[in-house]
């Protein structure tokens, strides 16, 4: 299943630290990823799934990580990376930390009928 596939590779990365749609639980440190479903096509012959992972940092995150992220995701068969990578900026509750949101699209196509991932 893709979305299996996809925490395993996220947690390559961020181990303990990755979360399905939305964080459930309260940490000190804002520094994880949450990825999620955006939307599902139907295009005839195939479903075009896409989903998005979201990584979480304080302050700021490091230079080119977009690229490890992008890299580590693309390493499962048939997904890509979908547009530009944005970030967005908030600040953490109660404190003057500054937190750095970045966005990244990815899409998997499959056969209608068939299965998706490995």
């Amino acid at each position: 299943m893709i979305l299996t596939d996809l925490r395993d590779k996220l947690v390559e990365l961020k181990p303990d630290k990755v979360f399905y749609g939305m964080i459930n639980q309260d940490l000190d440190e804002w520094d994880y990823i949450v990825f999620y479903r955006t939307n599902t096509t139907d295009n005839r012959t195939s479903f075009v799934r896409e989903f998005q992972v979201a990584v979480v940092e304080e302050n700021y995150i490091t230079e080119d990580y977009e690229e490890i992220v992008i890299n580590k995701v693309s390493e499962i068969p048939g997904v890509h990376v979908v547009g530009d990578v944005a970030f967005e900026y908030t600040r953490k509750p109660n404190t003057d930390t500054v937190i750095e949101v970045m966005l990244i699209n990815f899409a998997y196509s499959s056969k209608k009928g068939g299965k998706c991932g490995s």
